[in-house]
């Protein structure tokens, strides 16, 4: 399979933010009930984003934004069709080796529970107890790797 990422601001790439909302609006709002004013929060647009495709099909996506001193990764969403293919894998370790090493050191996240191996394995570690978002467990992470 051929992908090709695209790094982009949200609001210099209008295009390219309506194909990773429309992957979000499937993961989240249609297969996990997200509220709609939960993941479009108004904040698309500061972020950095990054768009997988596959051919002229998007199928996965995620958002950068900076919090204070933290990186934080948010709305990490694979199309269903995509998954247990390594898309995620792929798109996480694109993401981390856009950062610097000292970016890479502020990188944060709040994970899923049902996802937590697969952030481990890309060098994620939990800190903190479980709390809920939109009615999901979820938990700290904080990337230790290089």
């Amino acid at each position: 399979m051929k992908y090709k990422i695209y790094n982009f601001k949200g609001s210099d790439k209008r295009d390219l933010l309506g194909k990773a909302l429309e992957i979000r609006n499937e993961v989240f709002i249609k297969e996990q009930n997200v509220p709609y004013s939960i993941d479009v929060d108004g904040k698309d647009e500061d972020c950095q984003h990054f768009l997988l495709m596959h051919g002229n099909k998007a199928i996965a996506t995620s958002r950068l934004r900076t919090i204070g001193l933290m990186l934080k990764l948010e709305r990490f969403a694979v199309l269903k069709d995509f998954r247990k293919l390594k898309i995620g894998a792929l798109l996480l370790k694109e993401i981390i080796a856009s950062l610097s090493v000292e970016e890479r050191s502020l990188l944060c996240l709040n994970a899923q529970k049902a996802v937590i191996g697969f952030y481990e394995k890309e060098s994620f570690v939990q800190k903190g107890a479980i709390f809920y978002e939109a009615d999901i467990p979820h938990v700290f992470m904080y990337y230790a790797g290089k």
